[in-house]
């Protein structure tokens, strides 16, 4: 009888693979780290339309948001190196989640800078004139009114983007990268039976996936009651 399942293989395979969750949860940080950050910044020009970044900044948005995430990851992990090769950095011997990092938050930033710029646009212009008149500046008039306001009006979508870039973070074995997709696969691979690790590593980003869906929901529920 042939043996096609078995739960000491998922028992031993969730041994394995369960650890390298930290792989993803490392990748999908300083994703979301990098996207913020630069999201904020592309909004900022988006919005105020400043000469040559804007086009620049349009050129990248289209690009990041029309090219599938798996050719851009390979275009990191190719082309990074020989690009700063020519700024005389030597980033061949760049730890490969390095290049993911890269490819993902790029790729995030893309798609943040979009979500801060409309949820920025949708707060009343007036309520922006309003702290001018007060006296606030630049920095002030973000911190008091325009922040508090995006993030309630950015975070539904935020969220489902977050889940999204988790079950997105499944291509950097690609790279043979060790995180939760790139461990099953290996034990797939070391053992002749793919069931049961794939089937562990459904389970752990299913599970992951509505503990973060949860997490913005209560989030959002906090929010509301301080409108």
């Amino acid at each position: 009888m042939v043996d096609y399942f078995s739960w000491d293989r998922v028992g031993s395979a969730v041994v394995q693979v369960l650890p390298c969750l930290w792989v993803t949860v490392k990748v999908v940080f300083f994703a979301n780290l990098t996207g913020i950050i630069l999201g904020l910044l592309i909004s900022e020009v988006r919005i105020k339309r400043t000469p040559v970044l804007y086009q620049v900044v349009t050129v990248f948005i289209s690009f990041m948001r029309g090219t599938p995430l798996i050719v851009q990851l390979m275009l990191s992990y190719y082309f990074v190196p020989r690009l700063l090769g020519v700024f005389g950095i030597n980033a061949v011997r760049w730890p490969k989640l390095v290049f993911a990092y890269i490819a993902y938050g790029l790729n995030q930033a893309a798609f943040v800078g979009e979500m801060f710029r409309s949820s920025i646009e949708a707060i009343p212009p007036g309520q922006i004139e309003a702290a001018k008149s007060l006296g606030f500046k630049g920095l002030q008039t973000y911190r008091y009114v325009i922040i508090p306001q995006m993030v309630r009006i950015v975070l539904p979508a935020f969220g489902n983007d977050f889940v999204g870039l988790f079950q997105g973070t499944s291509l950097v074995y690609l790279l043979g990268i060790m995180d939760v997709m790139g461990r099953a696969n290996a034990v797939g691979t070391f053992s002749g039976h793919y069931l049961e690790p794939y089937l562990v590593a459904l389970v752990i980003y299913v599970i992951i996936s509505l503990i973060l869906n949860l997490t913005f929901s209560r989030i959002e529920k906090h929010l509301e009651k301080w409108r």
